[in-house]
């Protein structure tokens, strides 16, 4: 069914629809109304239902658009021109320091594509073979999979957003596999590192963020998962009380057009450590917000933890390619912790993906379970136990 869509940066409403071709394949569409006034283009897109459901035939269709004045949009747009594109056609989420990520890994590649393929003009010109020697390129220049992995990301995230409107055949991003090897995750914080931690942010005198910002920061951090980025820019918005529960939005997550919530019990000891201001709207710490969105946040993050006397860093090992000292703990390494105790308590895989917004399943097995010796002796105590009861029968 059609509908329509006032695109970013536009004044005038489009009619955007699907069609399936001959193969199967479903193509969408867009195009302007030419109106400004949604009045007048809900009468150019009812006129335009009413033909669909009486099945008229494309050309029947576009010489109506014609004639009712309709401008055909331009899907397609030379690729050093895709970030105006990007930002005028598409929902561009995210905090500034991510956009700004994602402009420069984009310049990146549009550098590179300049350069190996001059042939390639056009952004839907970009394929999965091309996409390929890019992320090869990163490898043997010498980028750690790190740097690797958060270019593939920000491809992926514009790709992903231009994909229907631009009406490509693929995403070309969505096809790599994140790099995975010689990547040392960080480490979850001991429960005597967690007390100190504690301890330290209870008497820690923040020149960023408001004085009740660390100590629940960290609560909140080991009880839900939560990002820094997500704890620091929360709104009261994104907070909705049902009954004995407490749901959370998280915004980081929303680029992904999930609609998956996380769900809490308002009887955890970070609820009670909120602020409680007289109107419950905007940001919940309105310093810490604009200190994270100045990147600031982190490196008072860290060092809160050396005055905890907790060690974030070591020296690189023989055989590894680093040049500098290696990150074991930050304050993402307290989703870390929440992930292996929760796993330890009995959640499934599935059940913390959605709990803690992880993009699926394979993430958390792989980097964020550092319990997977602890509960697969628990499994085979479980199997030997069957065995017994088997034998016994």
């Amino acid at each position: 069914m059609a509908y329509l869509f006032k695109p970013k940066m536009s004044s005038k409403y489009s009619i955007c629809w699907t069609e399936k071709t001959p193969e199967g394949r479903l193509v969408w569409h867009r195009k302007s109304t030419g109106e400004s006034d949604i009045e007048k283009a809900y009468e150019i897109l009812k006129i335009f239902q009413a033909a669909q459901q009486k099945r008229e035939t494309k050309a029947t269709i576009d010489a109506f658009l014609q004639a009712a004045g309709c401008e055909t949009i331009i899907t397609d747009c030379p690729l050093p021109e895709l970030w105006q594109w990007y930002l005028d056609h598409c929902e561009v989420s995210g905090e500034s320091r991510q956009i700004r990520d994602r402009h420069n890994a984009l310049d990146r590649f549009t550098s590179w594509v300049a350069a190996s393929h001059p042939e390639i003009a056009r952004t839907a010109e970009i394929t999965l073979r091309v996409a390929s020697e890019y992320w090869q390129y990163l490898a043997k220049k010498g980028d750690a999979p790190s740097t690797r992995n958060n270019n593939l990301s920000a491809l992926n995230t514009i790709w992903k957003a231009i994909h229907a409107p631009m009406e490509l055949q693929q995403n070309p991003w969505a096809a790599i596999n994140r790099d995975t090897h010689g990547s040392i995750p960080y480490q979850p914080f001991t429960p005597d590192e967690l007390r100190k931690l504690r301890d330290a942010a209870a008497n820690y005198i923040s020149q960023e963020a408001e004085l009740d910002f660390w100590p629940t920061a960290i609560e909140m951090g080991y009880y839900t998962g939560l990002r820094l980025g997500d704890i620091a820019t929360l709104s009261w918005e994104e907070i909705q009380a049902d009954e004995d529960f407490l749901i959370l939005i998280p915004n980081k997550t929303r680029h992904w057009g999930d609609d998956r919530v996380a769900v809490h019990s308002l009887n955890l000891p970070w609820v009670a450590m909120l602020p409680d201001p007289p109107k419950k709207q905007g940001s919940v710490w309105p310093k810490a917000t604009d200190a994270y969105q100045r990147s600031r946040l982190s490196a008072e993050f860290t060092d809160l933890a050396r005055k905890a006397g907790i060690t974030l860093d070591r020296e690189p090992q023989e055989g590894e390619r680093r040049n500098q000292n290696v990150k074991l703990k930050t304050f993402h390494s307290l989703r870390h912790t929440f992930a292996t105790e929760m796993l330890k308590a009995g959640l499934t895989e599935t059940e913390l993906r959605d709990q803690g917004n992880w993009s699926g399943t394979d993430v958390i097995h792989g980097h964020y379970n550092h319990a997977k010796m602890e509960l697969a002796k628990n499994a085979a105590r479980k199997i030997a136990k069957a065995a017994n009861v088997k034998k016994t029968e």
